[in-house]
């Protein structure tokens, strides 16, 4: 089954070559910014481009496919962080997952920005909460 699967992955190389063998009678060149190539076929640059194309692909499918070499670690002066103390498991009540969520009620104290009302923190209670 993966033999069939090569053709049709090599068809554009293969179309690539035949296209570059009708036109091998028409001399072009390359400008690229200042630099020029020397004069060659049309069909020479279309194979050479689609060679080195396939060329470029092959080598690094082939190298992706490697084991990357590793270096293993020095065990003798290896630090290990203490471990972390068990938390005391804290069991939370259920409830019915239909009910509403809970309401929490806080005491609080309105506090007046007047001087003469505001109590003594000293001498304050907890009641007064």
């Amino acid at each position: 089954m993966k033999e069939l699967l090569v053709l049709p992955l090599l068809m554009p190389l293969g179309l690539a070559l035949v296209v570059g063998l009708l036109n091998l009678t028409t001399p072009s060149r390359l400008k690229f910014l200042l630099w020029s190539s020397p004069p060659l076929s049309l069909g020479s640059w279309v194979m050479l481009g689609a060679g080195g194309g396939a060329a470029l692909s092959a080598a690094l499918s082939a190298t992706a496919g490697l084991p990357a070499k590793r270096k293993p670690k020095p065990k003798a002066e290896t630090w290990q962080a203490p471990a972390p103390k068990a938390a005391p498991s804290q069991q939370w009540p259920e409830r019915d997952p239909q009910e509403p969520a809970p309401t929490v009620s806080v005491p609080f104290r309105v506090v007046n920005s007047k001087a003469e009302q505001q109590p003594d923190w000293d001498q304050a209670s907890d009641a007064d909460w």
